[in-house]
């Protein structure tokens, strides 16, 4: 969300044209390819680098700082603490790596605050959508005979916390995971074309 150069009020950055498109802030491009670089180092490498959040979070305050003085960096600053605390609970859960938490967090930076709450909610939302299509390629390639409850708990502690019983054989360990980075880059786009929960 941009804030307006002379005062502290944001701005609505899903503003369109007089033709009707969606109008892209420098901060909007910047955050598009921090996204696409996090999601390709994501499937790539199944994380995501802190040589990339770290910066973007950085770049993004200063951005609002430049804009918009102290006003801007709060907001930035407000933005990223959000963002961070959106997925913080599923870190300490074991649920997902802490690069995906500190993706969310610059995300947030970039977008502020109750933009970077939306974007966790379209994300969690896509990424219980990948979770389950995993779930049912990851189940037909092994041959799992049945949907038991059981066997459901079983394949979503396998997806989501990634940890395999003792005695599992060696294609369960190295199954696919979840790669977070790309439920936020959904999450963000899903916020930016249909707007937030609230």
């Amino acid at each position: 969300m941009a804030l307006q150069p002379s005062g502290t009020t944001p701005v609505d950055c899903r503003a369109t044209t007089e033709s009707g498109f969606v109008t892209l802030s420098f901060n909007d491009y910047l955050l598009a390819a921090t996204l696409v670089v996090a999601s390709a180092t994501d499937l790539a490498w199944a994380r995501v680098p802190n040589w990339l959040s770290l910066p973007a979070a950085v770049t993004a305050v200063c951005l609002h700082a430049r804009d918009a003085g102290w006003a801007g960096a709060a907001f930035g600053l407000e933005g990223w603490f959000v963002g961070l605390l959106a997925f913080l609970g599923f870190y300490a859960a074991g649920g997902m790596g802490a690069g995906d938490v500190k993706l969310m967090a610059a995300v947030g930076a970039f977008v502020g605050p109750s933009r970077a709450l939306g974007i966790a909610l379209w994300a969690a939302l896509a990424g219980g959508v990948y979770a389950v299509g995993l779930l049912l390629y990851l189940g037909a390639r092994r041959g799992v005979p049945d949907w038991s409850l059981a066997t459901v708990r079983r394949e979503i502690r396998l997806l989501v916390l990634g940890g395999a019983p003792a005695g599992a054989a060696e294609s369960l360990r190295t199954a696919p995971k979840i790669r977070y980075a790309v439920a936020v880059a959904a999450g963000a786009i899903a916020e930016r074309a249909l707007g937030g929960w609230g």
